[in-house]
């Protein structure tokens, strides 16, 4: 199998990156300067650095370069591994139908998922559980009338960062003002409001394509840097919904919590992309990339283990601190923890280069 990974996220894309490996495909990858990393990877059998992207669309001059590199050195598929690289892709797609593409989305679709305000209208049109949600567009609604409907502890968060930047939970209506007169990077309007929802967070993984969930894996945190993975019928319903509401097609990581007082489910929030414990999922028995690519060449997909995507998983920086555990820390190893563990070790370069950058 010979992939054309496409990345503007490095640290996302090195996770795409392993999936591959996992499968043995042979791997070149390509991407703007933040994709460099790729570079330095003993996984990569090449690296090509372009833009996707010139005055906000689609560059037509890589667009062309891909094609031509796609036919005249046989790759099977081209795979994006971000929101940027898919919408690109997608648009690319668009101008060459006969391209093997794993499936994605476009930039409008993409774009409505990932803002965190446009997610919360979509989940209200279609009357999924959010916790209640307001827009804070001006410092004049700092009052309690406009959020008497939030309550207090609430969470503020900007409306597209990652990764959990600028997510603050606030106590009362002073904090929020204090708060938003910082006029810090991520406290500036506009912001989203909800509820603080007490519980534990859960999350479901999926692989979406014609208007229906392909595969997905359903996890949790514990402590430590352990992952539990198992499924839940309800969130893949709810996750179902949106995917046939936005007719979604590729990789995608759908936040949500469970409400401690009452076992509620509440959706949170959405990445439409690949996600940064995805190889861990592969490790656990289920290879979403293997999956989609798999899908698009054959219409089909491989039989999957009914315990696929089940079970613990330890992330390598945190498996010395389980060994050290007594009693109950090799528990929460599994075979795929060690696998995971080994990978990592061995293609140290892009780690140490992305902290020297």
């Amino acid at each position: 199998m010979k992939v054309l990974l496409l990345c503007e996220s490095g640290p996302l894309g090195l996770k795409v990156l392993y999936c591959l490996k996992g499968m043995n495909a042979f791997v070149q990858t390509a991407g703007p300067r933040g994709a460099r990393i790729l570079k330095y990877s003993r996984y990569t059998d090449g690296h090509s650095e372009v833009q996707f992207w010139q005055d906000g669309l689609p560059s037509v001059k890589t667009q062309q370069l891909l094609r031509e590199r796609v036919q005249g050195e046989n790759f099977d598929i081209i795979l994006p591994s971000d929101m940027g690289s898919a919408a690109f892709l997608a648009a690319t797609k668009k101008a060459y139908p006969d391209l093997p593409c794993f499936p994605c989305s476009d930039q409008v679709i993409l774009d409505t998922l990932h803002n965190k305000w446009s997610f919360a209208q979509t989940c209200a049109k279609y009357r999924l559980p959010i916790p209640p949600t307001i827009l804070l567009t001006s410092s004049d609604q700092l009052d309690t009338s406009t959020l008497d409907p939030v309550g207090f502890p609430l969470i503020v968060k900007p409306l597209e960062a990652e990764s959990s930047h600028g997510v603050v939970r606030l106590d009362n209506l002073q904090a929020l003002r204090t708060y938003i007169e910082q006029d810090s990077h991520y406290a500036q309007l506009p912001l989203i409001v909800q509820s603080y929802i007490p519980g534990r967070d859960i999350d479901i993984s999926i692989l979406a394509a014609n208007d229906r969930i392909l595969c997905n894996t359903v996890q949790s945190w514990l402590e430590d840097g352990v992952l539990e993975f198992t499924q839940h019928p309800e969130m893949h319903a709810i996750a179902t919904r949106l995917v046939q509401a936005f007719h979604y097609e590729g990789l995608a990581h759908f936040d949500m919590r469970i409400d401690a007082r009452d076992g509620k489910l509440y959706v949170i929030e959405c990445n439409p992309r690949a996600w940064y414990t995805i190889s861990a999922s592969m490790w656990q028995g289920l290879n979403f990339i293997e999956m989609g690519i798999h899908y698009t060449k054959t219409g089909t997909l491989p039989k999957i283990s009914e315990k696929s995507g089940e079970g613990r998983y330890c992330l390598a920086g945190s498996l010395w601190k389980q060994l050290l555990l007594p009693h109950k820390g090799w528990k929460n190893l599994s075979v795929g923890s060690v696998r995971g563990f080994v990978q990592a070790i061995t293609d140290p370069v892009p780690h140490l280069y992305s902290k020297l950058t």
